[in-house]
């Protein structure tokens, strides 16, 4: 698992940062920011403050698997996160899937015969009255009010028998949903 994990980091360190392109105030590279948002998830911490504050306790491992120097702040994380192209970390995780299936991991999980289990979940992630992106979708209130949105379809392989659960896919929703 450390493998796949700093293949990830590497995968990270590909991405195109957008902050370069915005000129903005750039405090922590895309691979901290990226690094921290991936052992977030891994370790199911509820907020970037409840990551930071168990931060002293896990210093020396997260440095050490994740490859993380500098945990960013809230704001930083929200910013870098909101302008990425989510088409780039796609790519990357089809790098990790070819990796588990070449490895056999993914055979180790079928089901029910020869079926491989995913669960998807769609989720909004960012919402505002007032700050938006050029990714936003957008919703009109009953009273006028426009809301800016962000929603994310994701994929995950799940097995009933093993706790480690594997990012398939996702897909950030850019167009209106069609009732």
């Amino acid at each position: 698992m450390d493998d796949l994990i700093k293949m990830g980091r590497t995968g990270f360190s590909r991405i195109p940062d957008h902050r370069e392109l915005e000129k903005g105030n750039i405090q922590y590279s895309m691979e901290d920011c990226l690094s921290t948002a991936y052992s977030m998830f891994s370790l199911k911490d509820p907020t970037v403050a409840a990551y930071r504050e168990a931060y002293p306790n896990r210093e020396e491992n997260l440095k050490r698997i994740y490859g993380i120097e500098r945990v960013p702040k809230e704001t930083s994380m929200r910013e870098t996160l909101d302008g990425l192209d989510y088409n780039h970390l796609q790519e990357e995780f089809k790098s990790f899937l070819a990796v588990l299936s070449e490895k056999g991991v993914l055979e180790s999980r079928l089901v029910l015969g020869n079926y491989l289990l995913f669960s998807s979940d769609g989720t909004g992630h960012y919402c505002s009255g007032k700050v938006s992106c050029k990714h936003c979708l957008t919703k009109e209130l009953s009273n006028g009010v426009i809301q800016y949105h962000h929603r994310l379809l994701a994929a995950v392989n799940a097995h009933p028998s093993k706790k480690e659960v594997f990012q398939l896919m996702f897909v950030q929703l850019l167009m209106q949903m069609v009732a």
